[in-house]
C-alpha cells in the first residue's frame, strides 16, 4: 500500500476519531437540552433538505472522479506528462457553474416546498411549527454553502491533500462541539439556537475550503468563467446516473424518517436521530479510508494501470470493513448499556434501530472496493439504476412493515433489506465491468472478514460469563474484540492478495 495513501488515511482517520469522541458528548448534551420531541423534530425537518444534500454529495463524487482521472491521464506509463493542466481548469469551471445552479434551485424551489411540507405534511405540535420553519431555513443555508463549496473541496480530494481537509474538518467539529456545550445553558428556544449553530458550522467550513483552494490551486482562481459545453455534459452524465442511485438511497434512509414520523410521531424520530448519530460517527472512521483510496484508485485507472486499480480496490474493501467492525462489533454486543452510559435515558427503540443500521453500514463497507472500481472505470449506468430501484423500494417496504405491526424499527429493517440487494448487485457489476472478480473478492475480502468477525463476536461474549452489565463489561468486551482485530486484522491489511 502506498505511503501517501497511509498518510492520507491516517490524517482523515484522526479527524474522524476526534469527531466521533466529541460527537458522542455533543449528542448527549443536545438530546438533554432539546428533549426527545425537539430532537426528533430537528431530525425530521433536516431530512427535508436531504435531496439537495444528496445531489450535492453525488455531484462531488462526479467532480472528484473527473479531477482525479484527468490527473491520471497527465502521467503516461513512462512517467512523462501527456496532457495539459487546462483539463483540470475546465473541469473546475464546469463544476462551479453546475453547483451554482443547484444552489439557486435549492433557494428558489426548495424553500417554498419545504416550508409547505413543514406546515402541512409533517406531524408537528402546532406551537412548534414557527420554530421548525426557521430550522428548515437554517438547514437550507447550511446546505447551500456546502453545495457551493463542493468543486473546491473536490480539488483537495483529487490531489490527495487530505491533511488540509482534515484540518478544515476539525475546525467544523470544534464549532459544533462548542455549540452543543453552550446549548446546555442557552436561554430561549434551544431548537432554533442549535439549528443556527449547525448552519454556522457548515457555512464556516465552506468558506474555509473555498478560500484555501483559491490560494493554493491557481486553476480554482479561473473557475468563474464559462466552461466548455462538453465538460459540463460529461460531469452531468456521470452525476446523473449516480444521482439515480443516490435518490434511491435518500428515499430509503431519509424517507424512513418521514414514514416513522407519520406512523409513530416525533418521539419515534428521536430513536432514529440517536441511531443516525451512532451510525454516522462509526461509519465516518471507515469513510476516512474511502476518501484516501478513492482518488488513488481513479488516478490509477486514468493512467492505464488497471492491475494497480484492482489491487487498491481489494485492499480498500478489507481495511474499510475491518475499521468499521472494530467499533461496530463491541458496540452492537453492548448497545443497551452503551446508550444508557452515553445518554442516561435513551429513547425507546434506539438500541434496536442502532443495531440494524450498524449492520447495514458494515454491508456497505464490504462493497467499498466494488464501488470505487466502478466509479473509477466510469461504467456506472446500469449498476446505479438497479441499486437505485432497490433502495427506493425500501420506503414503501418500511411503510408496509410499520402497517403490519413491526414497530418503530420497521424503516431500519427495510433499509437493511435494500442494502443486501445492493451488495449482491455491486458484486455482479464490478465483476463484469471493472475486473473485480467475485471469486477473488470472496477469498480475499468476504471470507477472511467473516472469519475474523465470528472470532471477535465469540471473544466479545466471553466477559458476560463473569461480569454483570455495566461500564467494566463494556470495557472488557471492547478490549477482547480489539485484540482479535489487532491479531488477525494485521495479517489481512499487509497480506498479499491471492489470484488478484
Amino acid at each position: 500500500m502506498e505511503r501517501k495513501i497511509l498518510i492520507n488515511a491516517g490524517a482523515t482517520y484522526t479527524r474522524s476519531f476526534v469527531a466521533l469522541v466529541l460527537g458522542l458528548f455533543s449528542a448527549r448534551w443536545v438530546l438533554a437540552a432539546l428533549g426527545e420531541v425537539d430532537f426528533g423534530l430537528y431530525t425530521v425537518v433536516g431530512s427535508l433538505v436531504a435531496l439537495f444534500s444528496v445531489i450535492s454529495g453525488l455531484l462531488s463524487v462526479s467532480v472528484a472522479r473527473h479531477y482525479a482521472f484527468s490527473l491520471g491521464t497527465e502521467i503516461g506509463g513512462n512517467g512523462l506528462r501527456v496532457g495539459e493542466k487546462r483539463d483540470i481548469v475546465e473541469w473546475c469551471k464546469a463544476a462551479v457553474m453546475i453547483h451554482s445552479i443547484l444552489g439557486g434551485l435549492l433557494i428558489i424551489l426548495g424553500c417554498p416546498i419545504g416550508e409547505w411540507a413543514v406546515r402541512e405534511i409533517l406531524v408537528i405540535p402546532p406551537e412548534r411549527i414557527p420554530s421548525c420553519v426557521w430550522v428548515f431555513r437554517l438547514s437550507v443555508l447550511g446546505a447551500f454553502s456546502t453545495i457551493f463549496a463542493v468543486p473546491f473541496a473536490a480539488m483537495y480530494t483529487a490531489r490527495q491533500r487530505f491533511v488540509k481537509l482534515a484540518v478544515f474538518g476539525l475546525g467544523q467539529t470544534l464549532v459544533m462541539f462548542l455549540g452543543a456545550w453552550c446549548l446546555r445553558t442557552a436561554p430561549g428556544d434551544r431548537l432554533l439556537i442549535y439549528a443556527g449553530y449547525m448552519a454556522l458550522a457548515f457555512v464556516g467550513l465552506a468558506l474555509a475550503q473555498i478560500i484555501g483552494t483559491m490560494i493554493e490551486f491557481p486553476e480554482c482562481r479561473r473557475a468563474f468563467t464559462r466552461p466548455q459545453k462538453k465538460t459540463v455534459l460529461d460531469i452531468l452524465y456521470f452525476a446523473g446516473w449516480t444521482l439515480f442511485g443516490g435518490v434511491g438511497w435518500m428515499l430509503a434512509f431519509h424517507g424512513g424518517a418521514l414514514v416513522t414520523n407519520r406512523f409513530f410521531g416525533a418521539t419515534a424520530n428521536a430513536a432514529y436521530g440517536v441511531a443516525h448519530q451512532v451510525q454516522y460517527q462509526t461509519e465516518s472512521l471507515s469513510n476516512a479510508l474511502v476518501g484516501a483510496f478513492s482518488p488513488a484508485v481513479t488516478t490509477s485507472e486514468g493512467s492505464g494501470d488497471r492491475t494497480k486499480m484492482i489491487e487498491l480496490a481489494y485492499q480498500s474493501g478489507r481495511l474499510g470493513t475491518l475499521l468499521i467492525l472494530l467499533f461496530a462489533v463491541p458496540l452492537t454486543l453492548e448497545l443497551p448499556t452503551v446508550l444508557k452510559l452515553w445518554l442516561k435515558s435513551p429513547p425507546e427503540w434506539a438500541a434496536q434501530v442502532c443495531a440494524v443500521l450498524l449492520a447495514s453500514a458494515v454491508l456497505n463497507k464490504l462493497m467499498m472496493g466494488q464501488q470505487l472500481a466502478l466509479n473509477a472505470c466510469g461504467k456506472i449506468a446500469r449498476w446505479q439504476v438497479v441499486c437505485g430501484i432497490l433502495l427506493a423500494l425500501a420506503m414503501p417496504l418500511s411503510a408496509l412493515l410499520a402497517w403490519i405491526g413491526i414497530g418503530v424499527v420497521a424503516a431500519a429493517w427495510a433499509f437493511l433489506a435494500a442494502m443486501v440487494g445492493c451488495c449482491a448487485v455491486s458484486v455482479i457489476f464490478a465483476d463484469r465491468l471493472a475486473g473485480v472478480k467475485a471469486d477473488v473478492w470472496t477469498r480475499n475480502v468476504l471470507l477472511p472478514i467473516l472469519g475474523v468477525s465470528i472470532v471477535a463476536v465469540v471473544a466479545g461474549c466471553l466477559p458476560r460469563i463473569w461480569l454483570s452489565e455495566g461500564f467494566w463489561r463494556v470495557a472488557a468486551t471492547t478490549l477482547a474484540t480489539s485484540i482479535v482485530f489487532a491479531v488477525f486484522g494485521k495479517k489481512l491489511i499487509i497480506g498479499d492478495l491471492r489470484s488478484c
